[in-house]
């Protein structure tokens, strides 16, 4: 989990009474949990539930590869794959994260820092 995403979203949050918050979007499920990978994660595969913890809600096929490779450590929620819910509101369905996502944290700047030394060292071989 980014701590930073999450102190910034919790604010979001608390600025507009949020108790609880629901993460379906890809971009911002991968911003929330360290950038992790998301490729062909829809929106109907899981999502997270923001509040004091954050909580993995996915399906029961999707679990093990979603708590192997997605969510590291978060409680996880398994839902039938057949019934598996929407997000409850409030959610980034209807609320765009796209302005706290665009500053980048400290380790997100120091992974792409250490990402341009690799890659010119590279080059220049």
């Amino acid at each position: 989990m980014d701590r930073e995403a999450y102190g910034r979203l919790r604010r979001f949050m608390e600025e507009r009474g949020f108790p609880r918050f629901f993460v379906a979007r890809p971009e911002n499920f991968a911003w929330l949990v360290g950038g992790e990978n998301t490729l062909g994660m829809g929106e109907s595969v899981a999502y997270l539930e923001v509040g004091e913890e954050m909580v993995l809600h996915t399906s029961r096929v999707e679990h093990p590869r979603m708590a192997e490779e997605e969510a590291l450590g978060l409680p996880v929620r398994v839902h039938p794959w057949y019934a598996f819910p929407p997000p409850p509101s409030p959610s980034d369905l209807e609320h765009d994260l796209t302005p706290l996502r665009l500053v980048l944290s400290q380790e997100a700047q120091e992974a792409f820092i250490h990402l341009g030394r690799e890659a010119a060292m590279a080059v220049g071989e």
